[in-house]
């Protein structure tokens, strides 16, 4: 019977000479998952700001494999898809690990470049009422 899962397991060898001399002991085969999962980030990219404070910024999450069920996706630093990212760059992190701990990492850079047209009004006009209809037309 082949040992498939994870951890230490006792096997019992027997040895039978068939003259009635038989003789035992026992093995211990420890079986540890030790290769690291595997992860990918998208590409770095760049982005046109679409305000004065940046770009809302959204990309594919990193795609990860392993040898063995159980890993898992984790943000680490940087921003994340949907949130508004400043015209700056920015380095993305993400981490995947495996049901053992084995870990692997990743980054990619989100660039927000360009700045939005800043839009400037007059200043306050006041204006004075017509005595006799109590309004007043302005032109602008």
């Amino acid at each position: 019977m082949p040992i498939t899962e994870q951890g230490s397991q006792t096997i019992i060898w027997t040895y039978d000479d068939g003259n009635g001399n038989i003789a035992s002991q026992s093995q211990n085969v420890i079986i540890e998952d030790t290769t690291e999962p595997e992860i990918s980030c998208p590409a770095d990219f760049a982005v046109e700001a679409t305000s004065a404070t940046g770009a809302i910024v959204t990309f594919d999450l990193p795609e990860f494999s392993d040898n063995c069920t159980g890993a898992s996706l984790k943000f680490v630093s940087g921003l994340e898809s949907g949130a508004i990212f400043p015209i700056e760059e920015t380095i993305v992190t993400y981490q995947v690990e495996d049901a053992v701990n084995n870990t692997d990492q990743c980054s990619f850079t989100v660039t927000v470049t360009g700045v939005a047209p800043v839009i400037e009004c007059p200043g306050n006009i006041t204006m004075s009422v017509d005595n006799e209809t109590c309004s007043t037309i302005s032109k602008f």
